[in-house]
């Protein structure tokens, strides 16, 4: 277990297990508990970012093929220019810069007196 200052802390986004909710930083945090009058929790957990890759579409095909067709569908399929697609796709995912947050269990971030912040 990692314990670090928020200064300390690569991102902005934190998670608070108490109101089981993320928070864009600890300005929003504080002013939850602010508006609840409720007393500030001594520390928060770390966020990790989950980037839009895409999906593999090899993958996606070959479910799609097993799931809803007929007995080696898959082996029909012509597979030339799959890689190419694959490489189009991933290149749109990312140009999308669609993240998302996921609670790092591993980061505790002590939380500052709101005038220290």
């Amino acid at each position: 277990m990692k314990i670090i200052t928020y200064k300390e802390y690569e991102y902005e986004y934190v998670y608070d297990e108490l109101t089981e909710k993320f928070y864009d930083d600890l300005e929003e945090l504080f002013e939850f508990y602010s508006k609840n009058e409720m007393e500030l929790p001594k520390y928060v957990y770390g966020c990790q970012p989950i980037d839009f890759e895409g999906v593999d579409i090899v993958s996606s095909i070959y479910d799609e093929l097993e799931e809803n067709h007929f007995e080696d569908a898959w082996d029909c399929v012509d597979k030339r220019g799959l890689h190419e697609i694959q490489d189009e796709l991933d290149k749109w995912a990312k140009e999308q810069g669609i993240r998302s947050w996921d609670v790092d269990s591993s980061i505790k971030i002590i939380i500052p007196n709101e005038e220290d912040n």
